[in-house]
C-alpha cells in the first residue's frame, strides 16, 4: 500500500525548494501525494504562484487562501495563522495521511505542523537546526522542530543543533541542501529567453534583489531597503527586483519598493515572483545578488556568483568566500558592490567553496521515507540527553 503523504507550502520561496521532491513523491507508486496549498500561493497581488504548482501538475487536496485587509500584515498573519489551523486540522482529521512533509520556518507552516500534532498525524521537517537570529523564524524554525518526528536537514552542523534539542539521532538525516540539489538539475533559461518573458526591460549589466521585513529588528527594514535600492542605481546597474514576503510589515517595505520601481522604471525590473526556473535563470545571468534573502548564503554560491548580504535577517547561517556580509547603510553596501564589481573578486571565486552541499538531496529523502516503517511512523518520539554536543 502506498504511503499518503501530505505537503504543505504557503510561499514562492518555499515551493521552489519542495517543487523537485514532490514532482519524484507524484511519480512514485509508493507515495500517495497530495498538496496542502496556504496563504500566499493564492493571492494575485503576491504573484498567484498557486499558478507554478499547477505547471507542475501535482494533485491540490486543499487551498486555505488568507484574509489580507492590506492595512496590518501582523493581524492577517494571525488571522491566517487561526484559519490555516482550523482548515488544515479538519483536514487531516477527515484524511489522516501518513505523513505531512513540511519546510523551513514560516509561522503559516507552524499552523500546519500544530494541527498535526493535535491529530497525532506525523510530521517530517526539512532544514531544521538553521541559525537566522534576527528573525522570528529563528524560533518557529526551533518550535517545528520539536513538534517533528523526523528531520530533513541540509549539513552536519544542524543535525546537530536538532540533537541538542533532544532528539534522536537515528531519526535527523543529513540529506543536504534542496536549494543546491534543485540549483544543479535545473533547466537554465539564456538572457534572451529570460529578457523574453520579462518584455524586454532587462539589461546587462544586472543584479538580482530581494529585500524581506527584518522581523525582530523592524526599525533596519525601511532605511537598509532604500539604501540597498539606492546604491544600485547609483552604479548604474539595473536591478532586477523580486517582490517582499508575506512576513510582519511587508506593507510598508512593499510601499517603498514599488514607489522606487515606478520612478526608476528604466533601471528596475520589478516581478512579484519569477518563479523557480525564471529565478534560478536570473541568478546564473546577473552579475550579482544583493539583499537579504537566504538563496544569496545557500544557493548562489553553489553557482557560483557574488551575494551582498545586507544587515541581520540572515544572521547565524554559514557563509562562502562570495558572500560580503554588510551592515544597512548606504556607504557601506556601495563599498561592496565597488569590491563585487573589482577583478580581485571574481578571482576568489574560482576558489569559492559552498556552505552548502546538496547534490541528491531529493533523492536521499525519498529512499529515507521508503525505509520508514508503519510502527516507526507511528510511534511516539523519545527526548535524548546528551551530555555533549559540540
Amino acid at each position: 500500500m502506498a504511503t499518503r503523504i501530505a505537503v504543505a507550502s504557503s510561499s514562492r520561496a518555499e515551493f521552489g525548494l519542495l517543487s523537485n521532491l514532490c514532482k519524484q513523491l507524484n511519480e512514485d507508486p509508493s507515495f500517495d501525494l497530495s498538496l496542502l496549498v496556504i496563504g500566499s500561493h493564492l493571492d494575485p497581488s503576491m504573484g498567484n504562484t498557486i499558478d507554478e504548482i499547477n505547471n507542475y501538475k501535482l494533485p491540490i487536496s486543499l487551498r486555505v487562501p488568507w484574509p489580507l485587509s492590506r492595512r496590518n500584515s501582523t493581524v492577517d498573519a494571525i488571522n491566517g495563522a487561526s484559519e490555516t489551523l482550523n482548515r488544515v486540522g479538519l483536514y487531516l482529521s477527515t484524511n489522516k495521511p501518513d505523513l505531512v512533509i513540511i519546510l523551513g520556518d514560516r509561522y503559516e507552516i507552524l499552523s500546519v505542523a500544530h494541527a498535526a500534532l493535535m491529530v497525532n498525524c506525523p510530521v517530517a521537517h526539512i532544514q531544521g537546526g538553521e541559525l537566522t537570529l534576527a528573525t522570528i523564524d529563528e524560533s518557529l524554525r526551533h518550535a517545528l522542530t520539536k513538534i517533528s518526528r523526523f528531520h530533513f536537514v541540509a549539513g552536519e552542523r544542524f543535525a546537530k543543533r536538532v540533537q541538542q534539542m533532544g532528539e534522536s539521532k537515528d531519526r535527523v538525516f543529513n540529506v543536504g541542501s534542496l536549494g543546491v540539489d534543485n540549483l544543479l538539475s535545473c533547466p537554465i533559461m539564456s538572457f534572451e529567453q529570460l529578457n523574453n518573458t520579462l518584455h524586454g526591460s532587462l539589461k546587462h549589466p544586472f543584479a538580482v534583489g530581494t529585500f524581506h521585513p527584518v522581523t525582530l529588528i523592524p526599525d533596519q527594514t525601511i532605511p537598509a531597503a532604500r539604501a540597498m535600492l539606492e546604491s544600485v542605481l547609483e552604479h548604474n546597474i539595473h536591478l532586477l527586483l523580486t517582490g517582499v514576503n508575506l512576513d510582519p510589515g511587508r506593507e510598508i517595505l512593499a510601499d517603498v519598493i514599488n514607489d522606487y520601481a515606478t520612478r526608476f522604471s528604466k533601471q528596475i525590473t520589478y516581478v512579484e515572483s519569477l518563479g523557480h526556473v525564471r529565478y534560478i535563470s536570473a541568478m546564473n545571468h546577473c552579475c550579482f545578488l544583493i539583499g537579504n534573502s537566504s538563496s544569496g548564503l545557500i544557493e548562489a554560491p553553489a553557482i557560483p556568483i557574488p551575494t551582498i548580504n545586507i544587515g541581520d535577517r540572515q544572521r547565524g547561517r554559514p557563509s562562502s568566500p562570495s558572500v560580503i556580509d554588510c551592515a544597512p547603510e548606504k556607504d557601506e553596501i556601495e563599498s561592496a558592490i565597488k569590491r563585487i564589481l573589482s577583478s580581485n573578486f571574481t578571482d576568489t571565486l574560482k576558489s569559492s567553496d559552498a556552505a552548502y552541499g546538496g547534490k541528491g538531496a531529493k533523492d536521499k529523502i525519498v529512499d529515507i521515507l521508503k525505509k520508514i516503517s508503519e510502527d516507526e511512523l507511528r510511534s511516539p518520539k523519545q527526548f535524548e540527553d546528551y551530555l555533549i554536543c559540540k
